[in-house]
């Protein structure tokens, strides 16, 4: 196999020949110099997830990269023209695999509110979902309400303490009435 540059005075070349015992290639010949200055705008084989995969480091050292510098940086280092939207997309790409996707970050909603109902019996947690706008799909997330098990008793520990003082500021008649709130806001 032998590659050259499409420019007939560039000396950049590489040849190249498939190994008889498995399946890599070996180098024979190699000379790296390019002597044309010339991009080629035309190139296929650089998608977004290309591009995701080749400045994954970059974009997660660098998150506040404006998309028109990622991008303008990305034209000068492949040699080629990218687009503004490969760009964002690429950038996507690249904050899903650091973040993870949000649909997955739901589904853990339900092991955190396992493992919160292990771990501390007598909590309560409510989840709120609405109906998904496609058909057939499964409920969205909407909000989550979780009150801990030492955060009721704490509460309730200091509403009696506060309905007692009362009751002894009135010499033992209760002036207020005191009730535990039972409603749960959405």
């Amino acid at each position: 196999m032998k590659a050259i540059c499409i420019h007939s005075e560039c000396k950049w070349k590489i040849t190249a020949c498939k190994r008889q015992r498995d399946t890599a290639f070996q180098i024979r010949k190699y000379i790296p110099t390019h002597n044309c200055k010339e991009w080629h705008y035309d190139n296929r084989k650089i998608t977004s997830s290309f591009i995701a995969r080749k400045y994954l480091t970059e974009i997660k050292s660098n998150r506040a990269w404006s998309l028109v510098d990622f991008r303008d940086r990305v034209n000068v280092d492949l040699r080629a023209h990218v687009t503004l939207s490969q760009a964002k997309r690429a950038k996507m790409l690249v904050n899903a695999l650091i973040d993870g996707d949000s649909k997955d970050q739901y589904k853990m909603m339900w092991d955190y509110c396992i493992e919160i109902d292990r771990t501390n019996p007598g909590s309560t947690i409510h989840m709120k979902f609405t109906k998904n706008d496609i058909p057939n799909k499964p409920y969205r997330f909407r909000r989550i309400y979780i009150c801990f098990a030492a955060c009721k008793l704490a509460f309730k520990i200091q509403m009696l303490s506060i309905g007692s003082m009362t009751k002894n500021l009135a010499n033992g008649k209760g002036l207020i009435s005191l009730q535990m709130p039972s409603v749960i806001f959405y």
